[in-house]
């Protein structure tokens, strides 16, 4: 099932031929910033209150919201959830993250979570959005520890080839990828071939934390937030929920830490949740098996 938000409301540019902030061509050019289309990074930005977004940001994430009334709960509590789970693989004495789809900078980060418990802790940041890219690596400029690289999670061979990636982590242990409300914002995307390729590509005994929007429905549904006008070659932006057992196909041979796959504000919280309606993400932490 498709939802179409009333895109034809967004504020688009008037030429066909400009392109979105950070949309990737197939050629592997990025597009120029500009601030008249809605943008993945932003718009969640939006969501969460952020700074770092423009008036099309905040017109898509108002129609997102609509669509879905839960989506801003959804995404602070998906925040709250990747530091537990950070804190606790880092009680585990996992020392090396790979973050991928990481965004705008908000508050305890996976680097601040894992060093605050282990400082040498070493995290690599990756992002297709160039925007983001520089504006973490001007944030992160001082932490010898942490790296940010632009990469793109639909090509994942071409972001592990990259020397910021393969210098700087350890490839003889175990690392732990963080892949959080990510999947779910590329409409395109083969998750579960993705989710293949990086465990395949991984040290053994490797860790997922993983996130994704979910439905009650047997079925996937789609969220359309995009321009109508936007050029044919630019991405699509639209927000895919999937059903509880795609999400466990996409987390095949990832042996899941307790409670499983639940919704992230039951995931070890720390305190009782002052809501009693489940949010609309769920997440869940494991181990890829030896492979």
């Amino acid at each position: 099932m498709t939802f179409l938000a009333n895109a034809a409301s967004l504020p688009c540019a008037s030429s066909p031929h400009t392109p979105r902030s950070g949309d990737a061509w197939p050629d592997g050019r990025t597009a120029g910033i500009s601030t008249l289309y809605p943008n993945m990074a932003r718009v969640y930005d939006a969501l969460l209150r952020g700074k770092d977004n423009f008036a099309a940001d905040r017109h898509a994430a108002l129609l997102l919201q609509r669509r879905l009334p839960d989506i801003v709960l959804g995404g602070l509590e998906n925040r709250h959830f990747l530091a537990r789970a950070v804190a606790v693989l880092s009680h585990l004495g996992v020392d090396q993250f790979l973050d991928i789809g990481v965004g705008l900078p908000y508050a305890n980060p996976v680097h601040e979570v894992a060093q605050r418990i282990n400082p040498s802790t070493k995290v690599v940041y990756s992002d297709n959005d160039l925007t983001v890219v520089v504006h973490a690596r001007a944030l992160l400029a001082i932490n010898d520890n942490v790296r940010v690289v632009p990469g793109d999670l639909r090509r994942p061979h071409a972001l592990l080839r990259d020397p910021g990636v393969t210098e700087f982590l350890d490839w003889s242990r175990p690392v732990a990828l963080v892949v959080t409300h990510v999947f779910d914002w590329i409409p395109a995307a083969d998750p579960e071939a993705i989710m293949h390729a990086l465990r395949d590509a991984l040290p053994s005994g490797s860790w997922l934390i993983f996130s994704h929007a979910t439905t009650s429905h047997s079925h996937s549904e789609q969220v359309d937030i995009g321009c109508p006008d936007a050029p044919p070659r630019s991405a699509p932006m639209a927000l895919t929920l999937r059903p509880h057992h795609e999400l466990l196909r996409i987390m095949a041979g990832v042996e899941l830490l307790d409670p499983g796959l639940v919704p992230v504000v039951h995931w070890r919280p720390e305190h009782q949740p002052l809501h009693s309606t489940p949010c609309a993400i769920a997440g869940a932490v494991g181990r890829f098996g030896k492979h």
